[in-house]
């Protein structure tokens, strides 16, 4: 090449295959975003709003129009009759307020919100979405559809307006900072400890100081919603904090997706060009925002379909040209196809593939459960051996653990020996197979299989945590990799008959530990807030005869609501009062009823917190509220109740001078010393022992098993120490599946009980998913 010549630049390659080509014309139309673009227009006075944000608190003095939001905000999960009946019923007694209507209060929510949707035509079959590339046809290229048939239509909800209001009062900005004040609290931790990190990690990325970093997930509902990472792991995962981008009517799957996305997604190409104008009122200030890309997993570009086994060891005898490559080589992402996300600002994003977070709901609670359990009860097409009797005894025992569960943590997996083949839900199978199975599954499976398989649940059960410390980062991956590679030397063993075993989630799991540090921990971000959203909205519709139409309608009112509430956060009721008669004991404790209706007679031994205490008169207490949002019950009122008739919730964890215990509670009680003091919250309960060490150790820290020590072992310790409640239930098959060993006579089988706690139980504190307060035992 001659010196001073440039390059001549690479071919103008187009692709043959028909989802290269339609992949590149979005993201080729992505490349000319702009809020101005006809196609994706927004009304004038949101475009204004847009680039030119009120630089003042939201404030309403009008208190008719007041008192019309609080009925509208109140009644939302009810019908417009339930609005005008209560509007009528306040002019009846006040004929002089001006009580907005219906549609009128509905318009001053969308003015004063700034939320509004963009509506574009869609293939009736649901094949496609008439943007981009695709804005000027007439008929559907998938399957013919004619013009001259009625469009159906979809909805998007731009995300910019509702940004600006998350910022809009003090208290949201102040929620708004969670990010960075973290990310400043890491940097100094590395800059104290010469780029040493202990502090547990809980979020990450490529991300400037006024970028907002959200992320949206599809669902088998066709929703997606956008997550804003800004804000505190809970806060995220508030109803009002979730805001719903994008609704795509069913019932047929859409046959490209980048047609349906691409509106939501033009609207965030445009604000990263543009940048988005953000009035700061916490700090007085406007900034710039150039909102950080999205992720999605349905987008990514990698292969789909049912017939793909990433098998890392060659099979013997396998002799198939192309294939014949060393163990463990693989593709560096696997994508085929260029996606819809690569047109983004590169420093906007975290690149590709990184911006595809793994899915840490699915992948356990599904796709691990559905390869292992049929494998183990032999229904898998291989060395058939008929266990039927076996996995039949398993279900009854996994069944009988129900009332031992207490409420706090959902719906109880069913006997999987009937029902899993009928509507088994995910949180069943994390519940059965993360959980108790450790227990369960103790020596049901050979103890290799057992062993390798408590590797698994060990390293799920960390990273399914909120905040994870890099200690157990390396744990979890070191356990996933194991796993990983033990799969197919157990079951696979180079058997080319055998290659279907090896599933995407085999492999895809040791994925986790690495993206907890490049991201965050996968709990977070994860589709539960997906999954919650769809069940929120679907229990909102009350027009079912046009399903979709309302569902997206309920979706933009919710977005409205979301936006007014930030900017005006006493429009917001106050979360789950306690109970009248309900004592605050500060801290998240509050003790509830049912109570004594006298002084009885207690002894109480010298133990614990408080001690010198005899003989004494109280009055004992039934429930205690946690911080976490658990309600802890007592013995006294749950042992009155049939067995068949609870979800037993008095078994704790408790921390008393720095150490762990578990307990069961007995009651609770209010206890004066003298005269002089002040009543002190306790709570008298009886512990476990510590758990078997031998068990423990080879489970990975997965099966705790413990003898209950009754009244050997009763402390008074202060409400305050108790942490969580967890499930204590009989181990029966303590002894009866290891007849060989020695400690299953030696006495240690005796009242023995196993631990299960709650997964996920952080995240569902923070998230206001509380139990309800039950005045049953009143």
């Amino acid at each position: 090449m001659e010196e001073g010549h440039n390059p001549p630049p690479p071919p103008n390659f187009v692709s043959p295959i028909d989802d290269i080509c339609i992949a590149e014309k979005f993201i080729e139309c992505l490349r000319g975003a702009s809020l101005d673009n006809a196609d994706e227009a927004l009304p004038p006075e949101v475009l204004e709003q847009l680039r030119n944000p009120p630089e003042t608190p939201l404030t309403l003095d009008n208190p008719d129009h007041r008192l019309s939001l609080n009925i509208f905000i109140a009644v939302s999960n009810a019908s417009e009759a339930t609005y005008d009946t209560v509007r009528l019923g306040i002019l009846w007694r006040h004929p002089e307020d001006d009580i907005l209507t219906y549609h009128r209060v509905k318009r001053l929510v969308t003015e004063l919100s700034g939320v509004v949707s963009i509506t574009h035509n869609m293939c009736s079959n649901s094949c496609v979405g008439y943007t981009g590339p695709f804005s000027l046809l007439e008929g559907c290229p998938i399957c013919g559809e004619s013009p001259k048939v009625p469009h159906k239509q979809f909805h998007t909800i731009p995300i910019g307006p509702q940004l600006q209001a998350l910022w809009r009062s003090p208290e949201s900005a102040h929620d708004m900072g969670y990010r960075k004040r973290c990310t400043e609290h890491i940097l100094d931790e590395l800059c104290r400890q010469h780029g040493h990190r202990t502090s547990p990690y809980f979020q990450a990325g490529k991300i400037n100081w006024d970028d907002m970093l959200y992320r949206n997930k599809t669902s088998d509902c066709w929703i997606y919603i956008w997550i804003i990472a800004d804000l505190a792991p809970g806060l995220q995962y508030k109803k009002w904090k979730i805001l719903p981008g994008g609704f795509i009517p069913g019932p047929m799957k859409p046959k490209i997706m980048e047609s349906f996305i691409y509106s939501g997604l033009h609207h965030v190409a445009a604000l990263q060009k543009e940048g988005l104008r953000v009035w700061d009122t916490k700090n007085l200030r406007v900034f710039v925002s150039h909102a950080d890309g999205p992720g999605m997993a349905a987008l990514n570009g990698c292969p789909g379909g049912t017939h793909y086994y990433p098998a890392r060891f060659l099979p013997g005898s396998f002799s198939v040209a192309g294939c014949n490559h060393a163990d463990k080589r693989h593709l560096e992402t696997g994508i085929c196809k260029p996606t819809i996300f690569s047109r983004f600002i590169p420093d906007r994003i975290l690149g590709v593939p990184g911006v595809f977070c793994l899915d840490i709901m699915h992948l356990p609670a599904l796709n691990l459960p559905d390869l292992f359990i049929p494998l183990w009860h032999g229904s898998f097409d291989c060395d058939h051996t008929d266990n039927s009797k076996i996995w039949k005894e398993h279900g009854k025992l996994v069944a009988q653990t129900t009332p031992y569960i207490p409420g706090s943590f959902d719906c109880p997996p069913r006997n999987p020996a009937e029902k899993i083949s009928s509507g088994y839900k995910a949180w069943e199978f994390l519940l059965y197979f993360f959980v108790l199975g450790p227990a369960l599954f103790y020596n049901l499976l050979p103890d290799t299989y057992w062993m390798h398989y408590c590797k698994c649940v060990r390293a799920i059960r960390i990273l399914m945590q909120e905040e994870i410390f890099p200690a157990e980062v390396a744990e979890a991956h070191n356990l996933l990799t194991q796993f990983s590679d033990g799969f197919e030397q157990m079951y696979v063993q180079c058997r080319t008959d055998r290659i279907h075993f090896v599933c995407p989630s085999i492999h895809t799991a040791a994925h986790f530990a690495p993206e907890t540090i490049c991201v965050r921990p996968g709990i977070i971000y994860s589709q539960w807030g997906t999954e919650r959203t769809i069940g929120n909205l679907s229990e909102e519709i009350k027009q079912h005869s046009n399903l979709f139409s309302n569902l997206a309608q309920r979706g933009i009112r919710w977005c409205q609501v979301n936006a007014l509430e930030s900017m005006i956060p006493d429009l917001e009721p106050a979360e789950n009062p306690l109970p009248w008669g309900a004592p605050d004991l500060g801290a998240g404790y509050a003790l509830l009823r049912a109570m004594d209706n006298t002084s009885r007679p207690a002894y109480l031994q010298r133990h614990g917190e408080i001690a010198g205490i005899g003989s004494v008169s109280v009055v004992r207490w039934a429930q205690l509220h946690l911080p976490n949002g658990q309600i802890t019950r007592a013995q006294w009122k749950e042992g009155q109740k049939a067995l068949q008739d609870l979800r037993t919730s008095r078994n704790v964890t408790l921390e008393i001078d720095d150490k762990p215990y578990i307990g069961e509670v007995l009651f609770f009680m209010l206890l004066r010393i003298n005269e002089a003091t002040e009543p002190k919250p306790v709570a008298v309960v009886s512990l476990y022992g510590p758990p078997h060490p031998g068990l423990l150790a080879v489970s990975s820290n997965t099966y705790w098993t413990a003898r209950h020590l009754r009244d050997a072992a009763v402390k008074v310790v202060a409400t305050a120490s108790i942490r969580s409640t967890i499930m204590m239930a009989p181990n029966e098959h303590y002894r009866t599946r290891r007849p060989r060993e020695a400690t299953s006579r030696d006495g240690s089988e005796v009242d023995r009980w196993f631990l299960m706690d709650k997964p996920g139980l952080k995240l569902a504190e923070r998230a206001g998913l509380e139990e309800l307060f039950s005045e049953a035992d009143d």
